[in-house]
């Protein structure tokens, strides 16, 4: 019976890592992405898991827009095998992660991206098909929000500055036109000691 005991005991870990990546993957399956990484944070990375290890953190990551964590574990991934290897990884793997690497070249993180805000926004519909709209999703939202009002309010500015400058320039070459005419028609009448204006 102690033996038993002992045997149990030396493979609880296995078993708790198994299940941790197991786990992991089913959160990854469900968007539920933020949760996969903890669950993942709770698996030691060994050999045996190392590429599902690795590439459920950069799918988690991209799936959050968390750009710099996604290329880490991608780089991760892909860096760790020499092209001879590659056929030791799973091929989805490696040409999920090329994919994923190629489209995070576009990304721009910048306030007035709106693809950055869309993948912003995809992040926060998966919290709510996922009954996850609880204080982060609504900061999230709030955020994505307030990008968004300072890009229509910049839009909107400088519509506003662009019309009134038309409408300065449009005014100057009007006054100007009428000083030409005003001109011409004095030349072509002598004046008779009378001003017009």
């Amino acid at each position: 019976m102690k033996w038993l005991l002992t045997l149990f005991l030396l493979l609880t870990p296995v078993l708790l890592f198994a299940d941790g990546i197991k786990d992991a993957k089913q959160l990854t399956l469900k968007a539920e992405y933020q949760e996969s990484l903890v669950a993942l944070e709770k698996v030691k990375m060994t050999d045996e898991n190392y590429n599902e290890y690795c590439y459920l953190k950069a799918v988690n990551h991209y799936s959050l827009n968390q750009q710099k964590e996604a290329e880490y574990w991608i780089d991760k991934l892909l860096g760790s095998f020499s092209p001879s290897e590659i056929p030791d990884m799973p091929r989805r793997y490696y040409e999920l992660c090329r994919l994923m690497k190629y489209d995070m070249e576009t990304w721009q993180k910048k306030p007035d991206d709106l693809d950055d805000i869309s993948r912003e926004m995809k992040v926060i519909t998966d919290r709510l098909k996922n009954s996850k709209g609880g204080k982060d999703t609504q900061k999230k939202q709030k955020e994505v929000l307030a990008r968004l009002d300072k890009m229509i309010k910049d839009k909107e500015d400088a519509l506003n500055k662009a019309q009134k400058e038309q409408e300065e320039k449009d005014k100057k070459e009007a006054e100007d036109q009428y000083e030409k005419a005003r001109e011409v028609t004095l030349s072509r009448f002598p004046s008779d000691g009378f001003t017009y204006s």
